[in-house]
């Protein structure tokens, strides 16, 4: 039975809600001290890429709106104002709700998506745990992943989002169809690091590519990441739990 795996999967996603809902920055430091502690117990290359790659990202999410902020005057940021401030406008617990849903409904489009596909199309590593005390541990590791891995899939939006116009072509294309270039580069980005990363076939590519999208377009519609992470995490999580009951069998 997987039910201490469950127990602590649920009270991860618990805390890393009320640490976001403070302070976006303290689910990041959330994940960081779970990868410390996935650099103990796993493989040390693996937790040291998503240690310090998302250190980078994490700095970038906190100085990108400080940018916008700057440059709010000048007229090719209008577009980027709109997209930040075009969310719905909720507060409290109703909005934590509405978004848990929103995640499952995204989660479950994935879902779709990977049988239209014939594989899964969001790949999940299957993470080497040596010692004993972190095997209980891992489907938090590997759920956990789903959480940075948008992180970076948000900072690459905002960067083209901010920075794209100064980009022969891509500035162009931006241009004529706004945010619609950012979200496709930057899903597609994502979608290439788990075909590479994760084994996934490269003619899943075009369906991950849709599943990140609808991340982006969750956190744009939302102005907030919880829909996107409860779908990742949650996709993450079942495919860990899955496989471990399939080792005790």
């Amino acid at each position: 039975m997987a039910t201490t795996e469950i127990i602590l999967l649920i009270v991860w996603f618990l805390i890393y809600i009320m640490f976001s809902r403070v302070h976006r920055a303290l689910g990041h430091f959330l994940t960081f001290v779970t990868f410390i502690f996935a650099y103990v117990v796993s493989d040390p290359k693996f937790a040291t890429f998503y240690l310090f790659l998302p250190l980078i990202a994490m700095g970038l999410d906190l100085v990108i709106p400080q940018i916008e902020t700057t440059t709010q005057q000048a007229p090719q940021s209008t577009q980027q104002t709109a997209v930040r401030s075009s969310g719905l406008r909720l507060e409290g617990f109703g909005f934590i709700a509405l978004q848990l849903i929103a995640g499952l409904v995204i989660y479950l489009m994935i879902q779709t998506l990977s049988r239209a596909a014939g594989g899964n199309i969001i790949g999940v590593p299957d993470l080497a745990i040596s010692a004993p005390v972190g095997k209980v541990f891992k489907p938090v590791f590997e759920a956990s992943l789903g959480v940075n891995e948008n992180l970076l899939t948000f900072v690459f939006f905002d960067i083209l989002l901010v920075f794209g116009r100064m980009i022969p072509l891509i500035g162009i294309a931006i241009g004529a169809l706004g945010f619609l270039i950012p979200m496709l580069i930057a899903a597609g980005i994502m979608a290439l690091f788990h075909v590479v990363a994760y084994s996934v076939a490269i003619s899943l590519i075009l369906y991950a590519l849709g599943a990140f999208a609808l991340f982006i377009a969750s956190r744009m519609m939302f102005n907030d990441t919880l829909a996107a992470d409860t779908a990742h995490f949650l996709n993450n999580a079942l495919i860990s739990i899955s496989r471990g009951l399939q080792v005790v069998r």
